[in-house]
């Protein structure tokens, strides 16, 4: 699960840019399952949770490819200030 803070009047040009850039490279990524945007009512941050076939294939992404897509993410959208934060579950059911 990914958190961003995007601001309120920019939330539809950061979706735009997620879909585009993110998710078509995760679409592309062996293992990759779903992924899903969450809006937080209490705070408005955006939640991205990913699911994958197995944590094995999810770490295959090298940062190299992180970094690639993360620059184009960059120049569709802009900074994300501050930066994301990252958690990971696991599935127990």
């Amino acid at each position: 699960m990914l958190t961003f803070r995007v601001p309120g009047d920019r939330v539809e040009a950061w979706l735009r840019a997620d879909a585009a850039v993110w998710t078509t490279f995760l679409e592309d990524q062996p293992g990759f399952v779903r992924k899903e945007v969450w809006r937080d009512d209490a705070d408005e941050s955006i939640q991205a949770l990913i699911w994958w076939e197995s944590l094995e294939l999810w770490k295959a992404i090298t940062m190299d490819e992180v970094d690639a897509v993360d620059e184009l993410m960059t120049r569709a959208f802009g900074e994300v200030s501050p930066a994301p934060t990252m958690r990971s579950f696991t599935t127990l059911t």
